[in-house]
């Protein structure tokens, strides 16, 4: 891994951190507050139906591997809040593993999971924003025949360009901005090639 890697595709997991990962509940807790910002327990357990009770427990989970932390600037004595710690990766080494294949698949499905969910829930909602938002948001999908490397080109080029923007970005705070999620999938599809 070059070491420009991780600024732009995200710091990788540790084994530890994928295992604190490693439920459904949790995943959807952590994607909420990179999202929608900090939140209490309260408010994530309102929005995924538990009790805060169990939000806070898997909340304390995620916050014992480094993946979130006390929002200080909004706790106050009575509320904790808490938010997401930067972007993270999922690597080869870990989904690959024995040990750590079955909590990557966990964690990779429930993020397909989720990502069918918001995309379901734009095209529900679309029509409540503005023509701007509508006509700026994109769903596209193109077929290309590349070699590995050329992929690899690819994924580098447009990470580039998303991780331009983030110095670029706008405070939450002002009227005409709205946060943007980013999902790029770059996948082989058919099959496998037959193997040796």
């Amino acid at each position: 891994m070059a070491d420009d890697e991780p600024a732009r595709r995200g710091t990788p997991l540790t084994s530890r951190q994928l295992k604190a990962l490693g439920h459904p509940l949790r995943v959807q807790l952590l994607e909420m507050l990179h999202e929608r910002g900090s939140a209490t327990a309260t408010m994530l357990g309102e929005r995924v139906g538990e009790s805060s009770g169990t939000t806070s427990y898997h909340l304390r989970q995620l916050a014992s591997a480094g993946m979130i932390v006390d929002d200080e600037e909004r706790s106050t004595g009575r509320d904790r809040y808490w938010k997401a710690v930067g972007g993270w990766s999922l690597e080869r080494d870990l989904m690959d593993a024995d040990a750590t294949r079955a909590t990557a698949d966990v964690v990779l499905d429930e993020l397909t999971r989720l990502r069918l969910e918001r995309t379901t829930r734009w095209h529900r909602d679309r029509s409540r924003w503005p023509a701007a938002w509508q006509d700026a948001a994109v769903e596209s999908v193109a077929r290309l025949n590349l070699t590995a490397d050329q992929l690899r080109d690819l994924s580098d080029r447009l990470l580039e360009v998303v991780e331009g923007f983030r110095g670029e970005q706008a405070d939450l705070a002002d009227d005409d901005v709205a946060r943007i999620t980013v999902v790029i999938d770059l996948l082989p599809s058919g099959d496998p090639p037959a193997e040796p």
